[in-house]
């Protein structure tokens, strides 16, 4: 009998291993995460997702590519990162497009807030780096000011390789010429 691969192994074997790990958090459609471990095959890559239904769509995908170097789930990454995450164990973490939560009421919500940034902090390496790309103005200023505020990172050059790997977000961007920003955040203690 073969032995069947839990998704708790999954993440631990991703985990575990010596390849660099890096972290997209709302990957939506999957196209950005999928693309990088389709071309990356010596880096792991872990996603979170609250859409459950998009969660199992990327997995139908993996499965269907036999990718064994990514692994996504169904979940808040404030809530997953602190629980399953090693510190000093993530290279990068992406979030791209993360929704700007526009009532003032709501955006107690936006995931990238002080705590939030904190939790991304225990599990970066020393020079991992959180990539941000936003189609918002006001949410760009907004990221800005919270990690100003820090001085566990450093403002960088958001290094866009020639790898062209975009969301399903930034090629619509693109394709209706809308303004795009990238901040890019360096942990340096």
């Amino acid at each position: 009998m073969i032995p069947v691969t839990t998704v708790a192994d999954k993440l631990n074997q991703l985990l575990t291993n010596t390849n660099p790990v890096d972290i997209e958090i709302g990957f939506g459609k999957g196209q950005f995460i999928l693309q990088k471990a389709q071309l990356y095959k010596n880096i792991s890559f872990i996603g979170f997702e609250v859409k459950r239904k998009l969660v199992e769509h990327v997995d139908k995908i993996i499965e269907r590519l036999n990718l064994d170097n990514i692994y996504v789930e169904a979940s808040f990454a404030n809530l997953s990162i602190p629980q399953k995450i090693p510190n000093g164990r993530i290279r990068n973490i992406y979030i791209n497009f993360p929704d700007p939560w526009w009532k003032r009421s709501h955006r107690k919500r936006r995931i990238i807030q002080k705590e939030f940034i904190n939790f991304f902090y225990n599990c970066l390496q020393i020079d991992g780096t959180i990539f941000v790309r936003t189609d918002v103005k006001e949410y760009s200023d907004f990221v800005e000011k919270n990690f100003a505020e820090l001085e566990t990172f450093v403002r960088v050059e958001h290094e866009i390789i020639s790898d062209n790997i975009m969301s399903n977000r930034e090629v619509r961007c693109k394709s209706e010429d809308l303004d795009i920003y990238y901040l890019a955040f360096r942990k340096i203690k």
